[in-house]
């Protein structure tokens, strides 16, 4: 059996998995800064009420670029065939990375897939 060949993946599903991976690692970077959940719970520290609304912003913008990736046509149309979903997804999420790693703003480099 041939293997068929990987579809390209549109650059839209590749800026939203971009603009997911950036983000995520943004929020990482800013939970480093607050009190630890320990101290939260103790009561010895409590986030702050600019913390908790940058925080909650961060975690709903994250949500909704995850709806967006899982809900996007190209990933839909694959539904019945997960294991082809899935691939797909990772090689959207690859080229991301890549782009990531080298900062580049808009991730069009096809190369990476």
């Amino acid at each position: 059996m041939a293997d068929t060949p990987a579809p390209e993946i549109p650059d839209d599903l590749i800026e939203l998995k971009y603009r997911f991976l950036v983000l995520d690692a943004q929020q990482a970077q800013f939970v480093k800064t607050l009190p630890g959940s320990m101290d939260i719970a103790t009561g010895k520290m409590q986030l702050t009420d600019e913390q908790r609304a940058t925080l909650t912003a961060m975690q709903a913008e994250l949500t909704e670029l995850a709806v967006q990736i899982q809900r996007h046509p190209f990933l839909v149309a694959l539904t019945p065939a997960p294991v082809d979903r899935y691939a797909a997804d990772r090689a959207a999420t690859k080229a991301a990375r890549a782009c990531t790693e080298r900062s580049t703003p808009h991730p069009t480099a096809r190369e990476n897939l």
